[in-house]
């Protein structure tokens, strides 16, 4: 399973696609969704250089 990855704080462009562990199995009560796209909002973008947004 591939995964985006934040190894280190910038802009979108640092981001990297790795290898990781497949989740465990599912639970009593729990389910497993795929995912087939996944989108970056403003505040991933936010979080990616290290910055947070304030709600006023």
């Amino acid at each position: 399973m591939k995964g985006v990855l934040c190894e280190k704080l910038g802009t979108p462009d640092d981001l990297v696609v790795r290898d990781v562990e497949e989740p465990r199995p599912p639970g009593e009560g729990e389910v497993t969704v795929a995912l087939e796209a996944r989108g970056l909002s403003f505040a991933d973008v936010l979080a990616i250089a290290g910055g947070y947004q304030v709600r006023r």
